[in-house]
C-alpha cells in the first residue's frame, strides 16, 4: 500500500515523495471504515455488555473505546496536524462505567476528522 503513495523517487537524491493529497484519502477511507465497523458493533451491545469485564486484569470494551479514541486524537490530531492534545493513557484502562450510548458519541467525536490535514 505503501507504494500507491508514492508520487515519485527523485534519482538523484534518493528521496522518496508522498502525495500528500492521496495519503490523506487513504487515511480517510480507512478511518471511516473503523468508524463504521465500530458503530455497527456498539449499536449491537446494551450498556451491561459493554462495560462487561470477565476479570479484574481484563478491559471492557468502553475501556477499548476510549482507548482508541485517545489513540486517534494523539496520532491524527496531534501527530499528523499537530494539535495540542492532552492525553492521560492510564486512566483509559481504568475501572469505568459508560452507556452505550455514550461510547457511540465517543466514537463519532473521534473519527471527526473534518479540519483539513497541514500541507
Amino acid at each position: 500500500m505503501l507504494l500507491s503513495l508514492v508520487k515519485f523517487i527523485d534519482e538523484q537524491e534518493g528521496m522518496i515523495q508522498m502525495d500528500i493529497h492521496l495519503f490523506k484519502e487513504v487515511l480517510c477511507t480507512k478511518l471511516d471504515d473503523i468508524e463504521k465497523r465500530t458503530l455497527h458493533v456498539l449499536h449491537q451491545l446494551n450498556d451491561d455488555e459493554v462495560n462487561y469485564r470477565c476479570n479484574e486484569a481484563s478491559n471492557s470494551i468502553a475501556n477499548l473505546v476510549v482507548h482508541i479514541s485517545g489513540n486517534v486524537d494523539e496520532r491524527v490530531r496531534r501527530g499528523i496536524r499537530g494539535s495540542d492534545v492532552t492525553r492521560d493513557r492510564d486512566a483509559e484502562f481504568d475501572v469505568l462505567s459508560r452507556t452505550r450510548d455514550e461510547l457511540i458519541e465517543i466514537t463519532k467525536e473521534s473519527y471527526q476528522i473534518d479540519k483539513p490535514l497541514s500541507e
